[in-house]
């Protein structure tokens, strides 16, 4: 239904039709994101890394209402980041639309199979290194989504539905 309204809307759909799933709990790592990204090289090809697995490196940056990942920890435009989103949010809505048929929400379909115990370990990663300070760089596993409206507000055109963090090294800012 989404691709058909955007098919008639706005001339396609980017999205692919239907995903294989992937066991996040296993190989996910290695399978799906063989080498890590920076932003700067995952903005340069959007389209192509759509709906798939990535391991990126960046800064985590947290402010009022805001959690995105950024090219370095001194960079602060908008575009050029990629908001950072809880894959629960989306699993939640899957249920609620299985539940629920007549009053369907939005959602992105998952292209691994959501771990509540993985994604909860991968979050508690992400709250301790940014524990005493905004800023973090870090490498992070997750379903990269383009196109509009991610984030608060629906302000970012990119989103990461966190998968794991990978690696992290805490920089303390003033």
């Amino acid at each position: 239904m989404f691709c058909a309204v955007n098919a008639a809307l706005w001339g396609g759909c980017k999205r692919p039709t239907s995903t294989q799933a992937v066991d996040s709990t296993h190989a996910a790592d290695s399978t799906h994101a063989d080498s890590t990204l920076t932003v700067e090289q995952l903005l340069a090809n959007q389209q192509g890394h759509a709906h798939a697995m990535v391991k990126i490196r960046g800064c985590l940056d947290r402010g009022f209402e805001m959690l995105v990942l950024r090219s370095s920890c001194d960079h602060h435009h908008l575009a050029q980041c990629v908001w950072l989103e809880d894959a629960e949010t989306e699993y939640a809505f899957t249920k609620f639309n299985r539940l629920h048929p007549k009053h369907k929400v939005p959602v992105i379909e998952l292209s691994f199979q959501f771990d509540r115990a993985r994604n909860s370990r991968a979050w508690k990663k992400v709250n301790a290194s940014l524990e005493n300070n905004i800023r973090s760089e870090i490498v992070l596993l997750g379903q990269f989504e383009t196109g509009s409206g991610f984030g608060h507000m629906g302000a970012y055109p990119n989103e990461l539905l966190l998968v794991d963090v990978l690696d992290n090294k805490s920089n303390p800012t003033p």
